[in-house]
C-alpha cells in the first residue's frame, strides 16, 4: 500500500512544473504576445505604406493630368509662365479644382489619413519592440517596458501583451534570470 502512495506521489511530482519551468512559459507567452502585436503594427504599417504609394501613383498619374491643364490655364490668364508668380498661382488654381473634384479631394483625404496612420504606428512600434525584447531579460525590464507601450484600443493585441507580462511578473518573480531562457 506504501508502495502504491509513494508511486501515485511520484507521478503527481512528475507532473508538476517548476518555478523555472513556469517562468519560462509564462516568458515565451508574453514574447508571443509581444511578437503578435508587433505582427499587427507591422501590418498595419505595409498597408498603409502601400496605401501611400497608390494614392500617390493615382494623383500623379491620373488627376494631375486631368487638372493640371485647367489650373495651368487660368495661371496663363493672369501671370506670364517665366514668373514665380504664375508657378503660385498654378499651384493656387489646383488646389482649388482639386477641393471641387470628388475623385482629387478624396485621395488627398486618403493621404492625410495614411500619413497619420503611418505616424500612429511608427510611435508605437519602436516600443512594442522593446517591450517583446524586453520580456527576455529582467521582469522589471519587462515590466517597464510593458507600460511605456501607448494605449491603444484599435488593437487588442496590446492588452493581451500587457497581461501575459504581468503574467511573467508574477511567474518569474524570485527565479534568477539564467534559471529561465
Amino acid at each position: 500500500m506504501k508502495l502504491l502512495a509513494l508511486a501515485a506521489a511520484l507521478y503527481l511530482l512528475a507532473g508538476c512544473e517548476s518555478a523555472q519551468e513556469k517562468c519560462a512559459k509564462a516568458r515565451s507567452a508574453a514574447h508571443d504576445g509581444w511578437a503578435a502585436y508587433v505582427s499587427a503594427l507591422e501590418a498595419v504599417r505595409d498597408a498603409t505604406t502601400k496605401t501611400q504609394a497608390d494614392v500617390h501613383h493615382k494623383l500623379t498619374t491620373v488627376v494631375e493630368p486631368r487638372l493640371m491643364p485647367e489650373a495651368q490655364k487660368l495661371a496663363d490668364s493672369r501671370y506670364d509662365r517665366s514668373t514665380e508668380a504664375w508657378l503660385r498661382a498654378s499651384k493656387t488654381a489646383f488646389t482649388e479644382l482639386c477641393a471641387k473634384d470628388a475623385e482629387c479631394s478624396g485621395l488627398r483625404d486618403q493621404r492625410v489619413q495614411a500619413n497619420a496612420a503611418l505616424e500612429d504606428v511608427n510611435e508605437r512600434l519602436p516600443l512594442a519592440i522593446a517591450a517583446r525584447d524586453a520580456t527576455r531579460r529582467e521582469v522589471s525590464a519587462a515590466e517597464s517596458a510593458s507600460k511605456a507601450a501607448i494605449i491603444d484600443p484599435e488593437r487588442p493585441a496590446l492588452k493581451a501583451a500587457q497581461q501575459l507580462t504581468l503574467a511573467l511578473a508574477e511567474q518569474c518573480e524570485g527565479v534568477p534570470l539564467e534559471a529561465a531562457p
